[in-house]
């Protein structure tokens, strides 16, 4: 089934899972995939070596076409064991396969390595009913217009770093910090799709980062302040 939302909370959408699992995410913004990315290999500590990435063979198809060639080698690859907890295999424009590719895939669908993650990015659902149907289909909404930015955040990142360390140490005291850092999550990644050259990206997995420190009981107001560091450069 899939799920829909205009906001970006991908922590509620996406959630947890058991392995081996496979995602469907429907997605037009490169930049906002790349968020999601950043979310999936954050939260599930995924090492650079456990990413296997598959895209659109523009050399050896005219129309940039997902060729079998490419998906049985990237079958083979996220077959092998994981260095770490988890093998990621990613599908950047899963509306690009041809009927044979998908047909490869499906039967990876059906009997998915142990420790593997697939996660297939669709510009429109355009797919084979089969290889829908064996996903968790996901529906990020698009339009970052229609996300609002939190003003009091915007408010503070244009305060002296004085007076954002008082602000985040009320806050806490007061609320605690999950509220926080979602909120800090939000205004990265809204800097993500504003921007054209994607430099605010390491920004949105600074975010995460530190959302995880603080899950790990690290000093919440610390790492906070150490984030908002970031967001001054």
């Amino acid at each position: 089934m899939s799920q829909k939302s205009s906001s970006l909370d991908i922590e509620g959408k996406v959630g947890s899972f058991e392995l081996p699992s496979s995602l469907l995410f429907y997605i037009k913004d490169e930049k906002m995939k790349e968020t999601v990315l950043h979310h999936i290999v954050d939260k599930y500590q995924i090492s650079s070596q456990d990413e296997v990435h598959l895209v659109a063979d523009e050399k050896k198809s005219k129309k940039g076409a997902v060729t079998i060639g490419a998906m049985r080698e990237f079958i083979k690859k996220i077959s092998l064991t994981p260095v770490g907890p988890v093998r990621l295999g990613i599908i950047e424009s899963a509306e690009s396969m041809t009927t044979e590719a998908a047909n490869a895939l499906l039967k990876t669908l059906e009997e998915p390595p142990r420790k593997a993650l697939l996660t297939l990015f669709s510009k429109n659902s355009k797919l084979l009913s089969t290889i829908k149907s064996r996903c968790r289909e996901i529906e990020i909404a698009e339009g970052g217009d229609k996300i609002e930015a939190d003003p009091e955040i915007e408010k503070l990142l244009l305060r002296p770093f004085s007076v954002q360390s008082k602000f985040v140490e009320e806050k806490i005291k007061s609320n605690g910090s999950d509220e926080l850092i979602e909120k800090l999550i939000l205004e990265a990644a809204l800097r993500v799709r504003r921007e054209k050259d994607g430099s605010s990206t390491a920004l949105v997995k600074e975010a995460f980062k530190t959302k995880k420190l603080i899950a790990g009981n690290a000093n919440s107001r610390l790492a906070i302040e150490n984030l908002l560091l970031k967001f001054l450069k």
